[in-house]
């Protein structure tokens, strides 16, 4: 079974939005690592398991897929 993405996050004071988490390329919708900034640390936990429920979602609904349309 693959590893989970963490999404820990992580806090730059020298940033205007400070908190941020990395969404790691085989997760993100374009392919390529994506950073995500927020300005308090609530908007960064909301934000995050956002991402981890709609990455969970992903594999849950190719599971749902017909077998003729999963080749």
């Amino acid at each position: 079974m693959p590893k989970k993405p963490s999404l820990e996050i992580k806090e730059d004071q020298s940033r205007s939005k400070p908190y941020y988490f990395s969404v790691p390329a085989t997760c993100s919708a374009s392919g390529k690592r994506e950073r995500r900034f927020f300005e308090t640390k609530g908007e960064a936990k909301t934000a995050r398991e956002v991402e981890l429920s709609r990455i969970a979602n992903f594999g849950t609904s190719l599971a749902t897929l017909p077998s003729d349309v999963r080749r």
